[in-house]
């Protein structure tokens, strides 16, 4: 079992950076863009609290508290 999970990071892993260096080969090849400051809208926001709070219950789950 712990091949597999092995193997699983492993791919995931190059999977990840193989995706990293295309995004990456992507944005040095366009001329003249400028990053714009974006406004936080709702969905931002609630996806936020809701990872904040997955959080949280994990770290009480690991201590023990939950």
């Amino acid at each position: 079992m712990v091949l597999v999970d092995a193997l699983s990071m492993a791919i995931s892993a190059v999977v990840v950076l193989h995706v990293q260096g295309n995004l990456n080969r992507f944005w040095r090849s366009l001329q003249e863009v400028q990053a714009m400051p974006a406004a936080v809208g709702v969905g931002e926001v609630v996806t936020g609290i809701i990872g904040a709070l997955a959080w949280v219950g994990t770290i009480m789950s690991l201590a023990g508290l939950a």
